[in-house]
């Protein structure tokens, strides 16, 4: 199915105030169109979870929780593919990052 040309929800004049339907079922908030740009500017930077921490009051997990599911929504169309990837591969390392011990579980087979 063809589709329209892709803009930046932010400046689009048809961004509601409360909630933005994108269609198959998906209604996205602003604060959650915020997210996705604010991550897709730190992307190359490889993200800022304390900045994430001071402009939508989110602990970093719970940031890249959202953002995770938020990339898998038509508002991250806006951005390019090797963003959603820079991004979906910086939320599953903060999501699952080991959290004490060695960093590798088979550093701990002694040989």
């Amino acid at each position: 199915m063809p589709r329209g040309p892709r803009r930046p929800l932010r400046g689009s004049p048809n961004r509601m105030s409360s909630t933005t339907a994108l269609g198959d079922g998906w209604v996205v908030s602003p604060a959650e169109i915020d997210i996705l740009e604010f991550a897709a500017v730190w992307a190359p930077y490889g993200g800022n979870d304390a900045e994430a921490f001071v402009q939508f009051g989110l602990t970093s997990e719970e940031f890249h929780r959202r953002l995770i599911r938020l990339l898998g929504s038509p508002a991250a169309r806006t951005l390019t593919n090797s963003t959603v990837v820079t991004l979906r591969r910086q939320c599953l390392e903060r999501l699952y990052r080991p959290t004490g011990g060695s960093a590798h579980p088979e550093s701990r087979i002694r040989r």
